[in-house]
Order: C-alpha cells, then structure tokens, then sequence
C-alpha cells in the first residue's frame, strides 16, 4: 500500500522538477508569478481557514450541548445532521443553487456548503471525546464556583487539544476541496491545478498544490499522536455526567439545533424535490442512469471490500506495533487523507499511463487502489478504535490455552470486531459512492460512474432530469445508510 500510494506522487515531484533528466525549477518557480494561481492560493486558504474557524466553534457548541445537557433527540438529530456528510458535494451545491440563485456562486455559498458538510464530524468527535473526561474535575469545580466559570477554566482547557486537531482537520480538508468550489464557481487552488491539467496537460502545476500542503499534514499527524495518548489517558467515572441547565434553556437549546439542522438537511431536500415537475422525469433519469449506477454500485463495492480488509490489517499492526514504525504508518494513512483529490488523481493518471500496460489501465483497477489510498485513513481508524478496546487479558489467556497468533486473531478478534467491519464496509461504500474528483479523472473510458454523469448532466442537461438523478443519489446513499443503522441498531439491542 505505500508503494501504491507514495509511487506515483514520488513520480509526479520527479516529473515536475525535472527537464531531460536535469533538475530543473525554473517551470515551478514561474508558476507563483502567475495571477491564476496566486488568486487560488489565497482564495482556498481564506476559504480554509473561515469553515474550519466556524465549524469548529459551531461543533464544539453543539457537541457540548450533546454531551452535559440531558436534551431528547440527540441520536435522530446526530442522524439528521450527518445526512450533508454522505450527500455528494456537488449535489448539495446544486441544490442551495435552486434554492439561492446564482447569488449563491462566490466565496460564501462555497463556505456555506463545506460547512454543512464539515460540521457532523466536528460535533461527533467533540461529543464522543467529552465521553472520556474525568468529570471529577468539573465536579469539583462546581462545589466552588459556578457552571461558566467551570466550563472556561476546566472543560474548554480539556477541550483545547482535540479543538485544535479538529480545526486543522477541516483546514486540510476544505483546503483540497474541488467539487464545491467548482459547481459554485469559486476559484480556488484545486480548480486552477485541474484547469491546468485538463486543458494544457501541464502536469507540473498539479504539483504545486502539494508544497503547502505538507507542512500542514505534518502538524495535524503531530497534533492527532498527541490527541489520541490524552484520550486514552481519560479513564471516565463509569457514567455519563451532565452539567444540567434549567428546563426553560434546556428547550430553548433543542428548537435551536433542531431548527438549525432543519435548514442544513430539510431545505436543500426540498428544493430537489420540487425541481422535478414530474414523476415521469424521475422515472426517465433513473432509466438513463441505471446504468452508470450499476457501475457505481459495483466499484464501490469492490473498494468497500478492500478498504474493509486492509483497514483492518492496518489497525492491527498500529495498536499491536507489529508493523515496523507504526506510527510512520499512521501517519501515511492519514496524509492519504489529507492530500487533495485531484492532485492524487492526477499523480495516478501520469503514473499509470507510463507504467502500467494498456489493458490493465482502461479498467477500473487503478480507480479502486486510488480510491482505498484515499479513504484507508477512514476504516484504519474506525477498527484501531475498537481494537483498543478488547482487554489484553483474552489474548493472554488464549496463549495460555497454546493458541498461536493466527489463532487469536481469527477467533478472538474478528468476532468482536466483524460489527465494526460491517460499519467500515458501509462508510467505505458511502464515501467511493459520493466521490467525483478521483473518480473524473480516472473512471474508464465509455463506463462513467453515476457521479460522473450527473456532472456531464449538469453541463448541458435538462434542470429536471439533473434533480431526479440527484434524488437517485440520495435516495441509494440514504437507503443504504439507514439500512446498516437499522441492522446495527438491531444487533446492539439483542445484544
């Protein structure tokens, strides 16, 4: 996997900063003259740097609201609010379109979109975070002081850590962003890089974008190594405990956040809906793309599998140390993550098309190891969490008993993760389904995926035929998603 991964982006910086076999610069070097390119540099670290600042404040409320008040709802209301997450970027933009007006392209509608779609996970890893506090400490605080001075001397402090990962989190994240940036017609560095690389084939602006971005990946890998030991050393009381706020407020709160998630999830829905005039257009779009959809479906699938697989060879040799420099390989997975999109779609198209036989690079093959270098990150992370939590003491015990290492993994491990393995098939699924910046540039010839034609839709299609295959999507991703919530909810009761 990290030859996989670290190829053909090693490939694409030798390319860049070569010319016949000579180090040459002077190509990189011009491109920062260029007004292009210094606007989208600006325009995407301002459009970083203002979602990551408002969903971090605006996760952190929430999340915390989540976890010290007693407020009904929490999980259809985390449900609802992660709905933007699993809606594909691009759709969520053509949906507030319909709903703003061509008012809505430019800086502010881009931020609002990334916002809506950034703040589910900032609130679920503050809420889930919160979880591990000892609360001792706040009680304490509360024998002596009051709630507010409580929460800025005791729990924001705690706090800070994960607030300071999560706001770099989402900078990286909004930083890489094409898909928004692209529908509402906002230039930023990753549009310009594509722009380049479509229309010139001018392979070295695509390496640009990675320059400012690895400092960056650096310090997030540093902040989340420091992030991850505080939470482990939050050992908790053995109970939920919640700073209580009078009834009045406590309401006041609810209408609030569900009035707020109302608008995020409900109104760009709305719009879709009512874009389509007719159901006879809706049947016309899911006919038109079904197979395009069949495709998605069966891509995903198979990326969903690998990602599932390897993720949880990845977490095991993290939490056990038995990979060499674990760490390094922590950090790999999550600068995957990290890196924009286009620009490790663009490092794959230059390498595969040198080195890879033609039979093999018109297939799907280099779509799916592109997609599970990109979101590896995601299912390593969900199984290392779970693995972390199976006591030592089973293993010991079965090594007692003369089981060898396989032995222990197979019976002891999988069982009490394979739940967690199903939720990672299904995130898997779910992000390859939503993805089109990868998936643009390196779908086969003659069998685009369902995002894939919806874009070409939205070039020159018709408005309703566009909104019924949006609805198409949505319908499949939401489908699909409470499908698995249900059968986990079900395992978990009959647990």
């Amino acid at each position: 996997m990290f030859a996989a991964g670290m190829f053909p982006l090693v490939s694409l910086l030798i390319q860049a900063f070569t010319e016949s076999g000579h180090f040459a610069p002077q190509r990189f070097l011009q491109l920062f003259e260029e007004p292009a390119i210094v606007t989208g540099l600006y325009n995407s670290i301002k459009l970083a740097f203002t979602v990551a600042s408002a969903t971090t404040v605006t996760g952190a409320i929430a999340g915390y609201l989540f976890a010290r008040t007693k407020l009904c709802c929490f999980g259809f209301c985390m449900l609802l609010l992660t709905i933007p997450l699993l809606i594909p970027p691009y759709i969520l933009a053509y949906a507030w379109v319909l709903f703003a007006g061509k008012s809505f392209f430019g800086f502010w509608g881009t931020a609002w979109v990334l916002f809506c779609i950034y703040l589910a996970p900032v609130v679920w890893i503050v809420y889930f975070y919160m979880q591990r506090f000892d609360t001792v400490y706040e009680e304490a605080g509360l024998l002596v002081s009051d709630r507010k001075r409580v929460f800025f001397y005791i729990t924001l402090p705690m706090l800070k850590p994960v607030l300071i990962f999560l706001f770099l989190l989402v900078f990286l994240l909004t930083f890489g962003d094409y898909a928004v940036s692209n529908m509402l017609h906002y230039p930023v560095f990753s549009t310009q890089v594509y722009l380049y690389f479509t229309a010139f084939y001018d392979f070295k602006s695509a390496t640009v974008v990675t320059i400012p971005v690895l400092p960056v990946v650096l310090t997030i890998f540093v902040l989340q190594q420091g992030v991850r030991k505080i939470v482990q050393r939050q050992k908790g009381i053995g109970k939920i405990y919640r700073i209580m706020i009078s009834k009045p407020y406590q309401a006041l709160s609810l209408i609030l956040i569900v009035a707020v998630i109302f608008f995020l999830v409900v109104v760009p829905l709305v719009m879709l809906i009512s874009e389509v005039e007719s159901v006879d257009y809706f049947v016309e779009a899911f006919r038109e793309g079904v197979a395009p959809l069949g495709r998605s479906l069966f891509y995903s699938s198979i990326a969903a599998f690998w990602l599932t697989v390897l993720g949880f060879i990845c977490a095991l040799g993290i939490v056990e140390k038995r990979i060499p420099l674990a760490s390094f390989c922590d950090g790999i997975v999550l600068f995957w993550f990290a890196l924009p999109a286009v620009v490790l779609g663009i490092a794959f198209v230059l390498f595969g098309n040198r080195t890879m036989p033609d039979d093999l690079y018109a297939t799907f093959f280099l779509l799916i190891v592109a997609w599970v270098i990109k979101f590896l990150a995601l299912t390593t992370k969900v199984i290392q969490a779970k693995l972390t939590q199976i006591p030592k003491t089973l293993f010991e015990a079965a090594e007692l008993m003369g089981a060898t290492r396989m032995q222990q993994v197979w019976w002891i491990t999988v069982p009490l993760t394979k739940e967690v393995m199903i939720f990672t098939f299904l995130i898997g699924f779910l992000f390859t389904f939503r993805e089109s910046a990868l998936t643009m540039l390196l779908y086969p010839p003659g069998q685009e995926t369902l995002s894939v034609y919806i874009l070409t839709q939205m070039a020159n299609g018709k408005p309703q035929i566009i909104a019924s295959l949006c609805l198409v999507t949505v319908t499949v991703i939401l489908t699909i998603f409470l499908m698995g919530i249900g059968w986990l909810y079900d395992r978990k009761r009959v647990a």
